[in-house]
């Protein structure tokens, strides 16, 4: 086996081939990692969000994508996407910390219109009952609280796959 170091075409590469692929650049065959290290994009074949780490003797799939975070950009691009994604605004921050207090007490007082009248042996229990549930109903903003982080997804990944990639918190 001699290194050559010239370019060829996919077709022509024969099995026991050494192929160099530089960081952000497709694997254009499956194969084994026989130098170095690097992280690899698999998400086209796993769907996973986070690249892959490889050393030597590990595998690697046609199609994916050689990462290098110091020198590859769509690693770069990939990394702030990811904290864009996971960095909280004001508005959810807000939304977690109102959550905290709220969801307790919309627990315990449903509970508390059913069970008082119980221990205090009004007549009319059913009505009661009810009661407590229509409060539950009312007093349940689950649509906020889940609304906030779901339309902060959505929005970021909307931007992503339109091409426009976000840097930092989305809402102030």
């Amino acid at each position: 086996m001699c290194d050559t170091r010239e370019e060829v075409d996919v077709d022509e590469v024969k099995l026991i081939t050494v192929l160099a692929v530089k960081a952000g650049e497709v694997i254009a065959i499956d194969g084994v990692v026989v130098d170095g290290n690097c992280e690899v994009d698999e998400k086209t074949l796993t769907g996973g969000s986070f690249p892959v780490a490889k050393q030597v003797d590990s595998v690697v799939w046609v199609g994916t994508i050689n990462f290098n975070a110091e020198d590859c950009v769509a690693a770069k691009m990939a990394k702030l996407v990811e904290e864009a994604r996971n960095s909280k605004s004001k508005t959810r921050r807000f939304i977690d910390k109102f959550a905290q207090y709220y969801t307790p007490a919309v627990i315990f007082m449903p509970a508390g219109v059913a069970v008082i009248p119980l221990a205090l042996r009004v007549h009319n229990r059913d009505h009661w009952f009810y009661l407590a549930l229509v409060v539950l109903v009312s007093a349940c903003l689950c649509a906020l609280i889940l609304s906030t982080p779901v339309a902060t997804f959505c929005a970021l990944t909307r931007a992503a796959t339109a091409g426009l990639l976000i840097k930092g918190r989305v809402l102030s």
